[in-house]
């Protein structure tokens, strides 16, 4: 299907893995609905938390009316399973696959959208990252560094002692 002849309707899905997020999923959904412009779909993955991250997803869709579909697994299955199994049930012709700290501003998702439209090509994009202090973020982990990398090389980094300290 050609980017220009996407039916009306949603578009993104938006796929979110929580594990007790109690904390940080209800700001996540509020800057989805506040910066979002595109159509979208929220789907949240939750894998068995222990806190009360699902009962305020729930309570989050009555207050607000908002259609977030929620998947409860009985057991954590982990990120990259989480995701695929949101994927599995999304509806969206693009997925955007978030962490529940995360905080959107303007509305990127359109421009995310928009460049994939406009550039059939590209199968993946991905976003500026930044931190409380207004930072660029890696979104990768650390930046590497001469020290990262001889550590990494020489498997230094997984020896529990010296990882400590590293």
């Amino acid at each position: 299907m050609k980017p220009e002849t996407l039916p009306a309707g949603r578009q993104v899905s938006i796929i979110i893995v929580t594990y007790n997020s109690e904390g940080e999923i209800e700001s996540c959904l509020q800057s989805i609905i506040k910066h979002v412009k595109s159509d979208f779909e929220v789907i949240i993955v939750d894998n068995a938390s222990r806190d009360k991250t699902v009962e305020l997803i729930l309570e989050y869709q009555r207050v607000k009316r908002s259609k977030i579909k929620i998947i409860k697994n009985n057991e954590n299955v982990g990120f990259g399973s989480g995701c695929n199994i949101g994927m599995k049930n999304a509806k969206g012709d693009y997925f955007l696959i978030l962490n529940p700290d995360t905080r959107m501003e303007n509305d990127a998702v359109t421009t995310q959208v928009k460049y994939l439209q406009d550039h059939p090509e590209a199968g993946i994009v991905g976003a500026k990252i930044v931190n409380d202090e207004g930072k660029i973020s890696a979104s990768g982990g650390f930046s590497p560094t001469l020290l990262r990398i001889i550590n990494w090389m020489l498997f230094i980094d997984d020896i529990p002692i010296f990882n400590k300290f590293l």
